[in-house]
């Protein structure tokens, strides 16, 4: 889904952040895809990705990827159509926890 909108957004620079190694290497044609359940993903996702212009991956390792959870959560609360503003998410990083 979230390629899917950013190609209604008319994105053309696209940034991928993830924490799974393998799907990076696959979709940077790296290597195969073995899962027999993945092939047809793998297969149109690649179709969709020749919208971009410029496409990068990062990898993101488990232990670090708290932020990317909580944007992908958020990312699923919100009903945007192409007419509307994109809400915008101001993000801090404190040095310690603001939590008790």
């Amino acid at each position: 889904m979230g390629v899917r909108a950013t190609i209604e957004f008319k994105v053309i620079i696209l940034e991928v952040f993830g924490d799974l190694t393998s799907f990076i290497h696959q979709l940077k044609c790296e290597c195969e895809v073995w899962d027999t359940k993945l092939i047809s993903y793998h297969s149109y996702i690649k179709v969709m990705l020749e919208q971009f212009d410029e496409i990068t991956f990062h990898h993101i390792p488990c232990e670090n990827n708290q932020l990317a959870d909580v944007l992908a959560s958020l990312s699923s609360i919100f009903m945007i159509s192409q007419e509307e503003e994109v809400p915008l998410i101001n993000i801090q990083n404190w040095v310690q926890p603001v939590y008790c």
